[in-house]
């Protein structure tokens, strides 16, 4: 559509679809929403998402409670993964 890549997808049963900030006429120099997701393994996503050019932001951080990390998409969009420790 219109010369851009859109990435589409239902996960958890949330249809999901990103676009690039000229089709959906966003000005901000960033994504203007940040997601929190939380995942079964951290170290899966973190190898899955540099095979399809995504780079991490700084190092993966753990706690007693869990292990986080935010994660660059290739357009440069955040998100941040989190692995609930039990």
């Amino acid at each position: 559509m219109y010369d851009s890549k859109l990435y589409a997808s239902t996960w958890g049963g949330l249809e999901l679809l990103f676009c690039t900030a000229n089709i959906a006429n966003n000005t901000a120099t960033q994504n203007k929403h940040q997601f929190d997701i939380v995942v079964n393994d951290i170290q899966k996503i973190i190898i899955t998402a540099k095979q399809y050019g995504g780079k991490t932001m700084g190092e993966l951080v753990e706690d007693k409670y869990c292990k986080s990390i935010g994660i660059f998409d290739p357009d440069n969009n955040s998100i941040v993964f989190k692995q609930i420790i039990k």
